[in-house]
């Protein structure tokens, strides 16, 4: 079985072989099937593109800019990638947070440094303001 691969990418995602379940008569069967979720290419691809936008750097920048400017390209990257397996997404997604979380220690001086501060405050933004950023 020359030539035989495990697994493909095929439009920017992987699929390949992975034990799914379902119930079958009050009982949780196992079956071996192929099922597809983003590529490593294309998180790569993304993450690459956020780290270009050097958003760390661009403190004079107001978060809502920040919104407007990533706005297109995360709802793109979300309705193509999170047809299937959106809980995949939460990685890629968790990577952007943390450019956020960058972009915030460097305008604001009251983080000294503190991540955990930083984070809280975006989660503070994200609850009063939802549908500031798309994810």
């Amino acid at each position: 079985m020359k030539g035989y691969t495990r697994q493909f990418d095929f439009l920017g995602f992987t699929f390949k072989p992975q034990t799914s379940t379902y119930q079958r008569e009050g009982k949780d069967v196992l079956f071996l099937g192929y099922d597809c979720m983003m590529s490593q290419k294309s998180k790569t691809r993304i993450l690459e593109g956020w780290k270009r936008m050097k958003l760390n750097r661009q403190s004079s920048l107001t978060i809502q800019e920040i919104a407007t400017k990533v706005e297109s390209q995360t709802r793109g990257i979300i309705r193509y990638y999170g047809k299937y397996n959106r809980w995949k997404l939460q990685r890629v997604m968790w990577y952007f947070q943390r450019h956020l979380v960058k972009w915030a220690l460097n305008r604001y001086k009251r983080f000294k440094r503190s991540y955990d501060r930083a984070y809280q405050w975006l989660k503070q933004i994200k609850q009063q303001y939802p549908n500031m950023f798309y994810h």
